[in-house]
C-alpha cells in the first residue's frame, strides 16, 4: 500500500507467502482441510521441495507419486477436470493436488485480476499459448481462457 514499509519476512521467499496467506486469510477455503494428513500449504511446500531439491530430475520411468493419478488420468483431461471442478473435489486429494491446488490459486488469481480491470498484456498471452498452455497435442485451449 502507498506509504507503508516493507516488513522482512522470516523464511526464504516461497514459505513467507504461505505463512502470510494463513496469517491473513485463515478463513480461506484454500486452508478447510489437509492434503492428506497435512496442513494445504504445508502439503504444497513439501512437493515443491520435492520437485526441486529431493527430486529434482525426473529419473523416467520413475514418476514422484504425487504425479502417479495425474499422468494416469493424462495430464490434459487432469488440467480439463481441474478447471471445470466447480465442488474442488480435487483440490484436496492428494491424487490430484499437486497440479488441482495450484491451478485453482490461479483461477482465484486470474480473477481478481480482470475484477480490479488488470488484463495480461497481449505479448505475453500470446507467449503462454504458443509455449506454455499446450502440450504434444497443441494448444489447451481450457487454460487460455483464465487469461482474459
Amino acid at each position: 500500500m502507498p506509504g507503508t514499509q516493507p516488513i522482512k519476512a522470516e523464511n526464504n521467499t516461497h514459505l513467507a507467502i504461505l505463512r502470510y496467506f494463513e496469517r491473513n486469510y485463515p478463513d480461506h477455503f484454500l486452508l478447510s482441510q489437509p492434503i492428506g494428513t497435512d496442513a494445504p500449504l504445508d502439503w504444497l511446500y513439501s512437493r515443491r521441495v520435492i520437485a526441486n531439491y529431493t527430486n529434482s530430475g525426473f529419473g523416467e520411468p520413475d514418476l514422484p507419486d504425487h504425479f502417479e493419478r495425474i499422468v494416469s488420468v493424462g495430464v490434459r483431461q487432469s488440467i480439463e477436470a481441474y478447471l471445470s471442478d466447480s465442488a474442488i473435489s480435487y483440490v484436496f486429494d492428494a491424487d490430484h493436488a499437486t497440479l488441482a491446488f495450484p491451478l485453482t490459486i490461479m483461477k482465484l488469481l486470474c480473477k481478481k485480476l480482470v475484477m480490479k480491470g488488470l488484463h495480461v498484456e497481449l505479448e505475453r498471452i500470446r507467449f503462454l499459448r504458443m509455449v506454455a498452455f499446450k502440450d504434444r497435442r497443441g494448444p489447451m485451449s481450457k487454460l487460455q481462457p483464465l487469461l482474459f
